[in-house]
């Protein structure tokens, strides 16, 4: 996965979009020499650009989702002493974790 600070999306007017992805490009929703579009349709290069766009908010989500499953998990631990450690809680949130250190390059 490329980190997030190699992608960048411009608006660049009401009807013009410019979508970048280090070797991608796309103008009006129109590829332009990319290597990563290669051998993909055009659902797919579609698809990977709006969910790119969509990146810093899915990203944002994310991090506050893996914050209240952190607490969630606190407080079911103390309210359950003898339930199983690691609880369901703290596993979602240390996937969450993992993902989040992914799509930061870490």
């Amino acid at each position: 996965m490329v980190p997030l600070a190699h992608c960048q999306v411009v608006q660049a007017g009401p009807n013009r979009r410019i979508c970048e992805l280090m070797d991608h490009q796309e103008i009006n929703d129109q590829p332009c020499g990319s290597i990563a579009s290669q051998d993909k349709t055009q659902e797919e290069i579609d698809a990977n650009a709006c969910l790119i766009a969509a990146a810093p908010e899915l990203l944002a989500a994310l991090r506050a989702c893996c914050a209240a499953l952190v607490e969630a998990g606190k407080d079911f631990a103390v309210n359950n002493p003898l339930a199983a450690r690691p609880n369901l809680y703290e596993l979602h949130a240390a996937a969450a974790l993992a993902v989040i250190q992914k799509a930061e390059g870490n």
